[in-house]
């Protein structure tokens, strides 16, 4: 069997709730030793979330997010406020090779884990500190979840219909940069000796999923808004209901040779033929009519139905989950 990467290296988890826990999940899933370092008194909250229907007991280690997230580590409580606490998680410090933090500033400077001080334990120690809103700025100590990064970074005015916004992006993007960061600090200290202090700020990697927004705006001085499941050159472009309980079809038309084989599926409805939806522009600019238009369609069809009759002619389609 191949070795898995990141064997014999051993990872200090002192982060909770997401963003921190996937990116030491994920270290563990590629060989590395991870330790999750809880305290008794304020455990890993993710714990509690969503348990099974009916759990009645040992709720903190019923919750399928702690599990989806903390697979393949090891757990550890420790009182850090105590001498006690402190001598131990020292002795564990001596021989690990990173440590991850997603708690804001003031916490680990109240608990003594600041870099300077973990450095003289360990000299050649990394530690990647991520927390919502970097370690230094007039924000740096505020808490928040990734909702609160997206909004601050500008991502939430990008998303969603109207006033619905969809699934959080900002806890998996911190995470995959965070990864990310550690492996290439880990090919420095292999090649110098050296470890070293990663300042990772999750709204700034939130914003890192903006780039064309940003250009837009300061390229050519648009200011980019919510297009929902649209598309900004391409109609149709969305996700229509279908026939049955909440089942859905997402449908992409990307050019008038598709739009032609669209109209052979669906069949000769009188709005197939009509000037205004000839052309991929036409479509575009005429595209709430036409989105009520497939929909109507749609509606009287079973989902996978539709999406092979739209595949088998080329056209891009597929069964969509609403959650």
């Amino acid at each position: 069997m191949t070795e898995l990467p990141f064997k014999g290296v051993r990872v200090i988890d002192f982060t909770l709730v997401w963003a921190g826990p996937f990116a030491t999940r994920i270290l563990a899933d590629f060989g590395a030793e991870v330790i999750k370092l809880e305290s008794i008194q304020q455990p890993d909250r993710v714990r509690y979330m969503f348990p099974p229907k009916g759990a009645s007991e040992r709720l903190y280690n019923r919750g399928g997010y702690f599990h989806e997230f903390n697979r393949n580590k090891y757990g550890l409580t420790l009182d850090l406020t105590r001498h006690e606490g402190k001598e131990v998680f020292k002795r564990l410090l001596k021989i690990s090779d990173l440590f991850l933090a997603n708690y804001p500033p003031r916490v680990l400077a109240n608990l003594g884990l600041e870099y300077p001080v973990m450095k003289r334990v360990k000299p050649d120690l990394i530690m990647l500190a991520m927390p919502g809103y970097g370690m230094t700025g007039p924000y740096r100590n505020f808490p928040g979840y990734g909702s609160c990064f997206e909004a601050f970074s500008g991502l939430t005015n990008l998303r969603g219909i109207g006033s619905n916004q969809t699934t959080v992006l900002a806890d998996p993007a911190a995470s995959l940069h965070a990864v990310f960061a550690v492996l290439s600090a880990l090919k420095y200290r292999r090649q110098t000796g050296r470890g070293q202090f990663i300042d990772l700020s999750q709204t700034e990697t939130t914003s890192c999923l903006m780039e064309e927004a940003f250009l837009e705006y300061t390229m050519n001085g648009h200011e980019p808004y919510p297009i929902g499941n649209r598309h900004r050159s391409i109609a149709p472009h969305g996700v229509y209901r279908c026939r049955g309980e909440d089942e859905w079809i997402a449908i992409t038309v990307a050019s008038d040779e598709e739009w032609r084989i669209f109209c052979s599926v669906v069949g000769n409805l009188p709005w197939i033929s009509e000037e205004k939806f000839s052309t991929s522009l036409s479509r575009w600019k005429n595209q709430d009519e036409l989105d009520k238009l497939i929909e109507k369609w749609t509606l009287e069809h079973d989902a996978y139905d539709v999406m092979h009759l739209l595949q088998s002619g080329g056209v891009a389609a597929g069964v969509a989950f609403n959650s």
